[in-house]
Order: C-alpha cells, then structure tokens, then sequence
C-alpha cells in the first residue's frame, strides 16, 4: 500500500502583525471572559444569598392564619362601626327633615 501524499501547507512569516492581532484578541477575550467568570460567580451567590433570605424571611402558616384572622376581626369591626355611624346620620338627617317640615309649616300657618 502507498501512502497518499502529505498537504503542503505554506506559512508565511514575513507579516506577523496578524499574528500579533491574533495575540491581542486572544489576551482581550481571555480577560473578557474571565470577567465574566467572575460576574457570574458573583450573581450566582448573590442569588444564593438572597435566596437564604426570603427562606428565612418567610412566613409561616400558623402565622399567616393568625395574620389574617386578625385582618378579618379588623374588617368586620370596622364594618360594624361603619354601619353604626351609617345609622347616626339617617337620624340626624331625619331630625333635621323633620325640623325643616315644622318651621315650613309654622311659618307659613302661623306666623303672620
């Protein structure tokens, strides 16, 4: 068997200045990249950090119930204070219709 002949590659060496470009890129995009690393890393344990936090931030069922049933003996004591003072203002509001009638009537029936 023969062996097929080898490719003959021809490399200049008079221009390096794209070798030199070559070089630099490759200097500038380990940098890069490196920084990138290290963003990275970063983020991923500022999210790790913060993860941590909201877990020990949370809250817990039994206080969650105990929140909201407050919230609601809240609401429904406002509610009824709100309904009492509803109440108080039809009354006033019927003592002052009732005053009106009276002086419309006195004024015009007895008064001279």
């Amino acid at each position: 068997m023969s062996e097929s002949p080898q490719p003959n590659i021809h490399i200049e060496t008079g221009n390096s200045s794209d070798h030199d470009l070559l070089l630099t890129l490759k200097a500038e995009l380990g940098t890069k990249l490196d920084r990138v690393i290290v963003d990275v890393k970063e983020l991923k344990d500022n999210v790790a950090a913060r993860v941590t936090d909201l877990e020990q931030e949370k809250v817990s069922k039994n206080d969650f119930e105990d929140f909201k049933a407050a919230a609601l003996r809240d609401q429904d004591s406002t509610a009824d204070a709100l309904a009492s003072l509803q109440r108080l203002v039809y009354i006033g509001l019927g003592i002052v219709i009732a005053l009106e009638f009276a002086i419309t009537v006195y004024i015009t029936y007895f008064h001279p």
